[in-house]
């Protein structure tokens, strides 16, 4: 799965046809946060997550998955101002 949404992420960002990059950005991280899980790039994650959300505000999904890796590295208050930032999105 981790190398599926790697090459999801890569063929996005490839693609001159894209035109929303905060989705590359989204799926990097999702792809990260699955590699991350092993080999702790959740800090890789957070900036592609932080990328999405600077390029779209509203992308409530990227909140959410951004509270869930900071979560991970233990960085609670964080994780819950993004995960109730995700529900004002919405």
């Amino acid at each position: 799965m981790i190398q599926i949404l790697l090459e999801l992420s890569d063929r996005l960002a490839q693609d001159p046809g894209v035109r929303d990059p905060a989705a590359v950005h989204f799926w990097t991280g999702t792809a990260l946060v699955a590699r991350g899980l092993a080999e702790k790039r959740n800090d890789e994650a957070l900036e592609n997550y932080a990328e999405a959300i600077l390029q779209r505000p509203d992308f409530a999904d990227a909140y959410v998955s951004r509270g869930v890796a900071l979560a991970d590295l233990k960085r609670f208050q964080g994780a819950v101002s993004h995960c109730r930032h995700r529900a004002l999105c919405r």
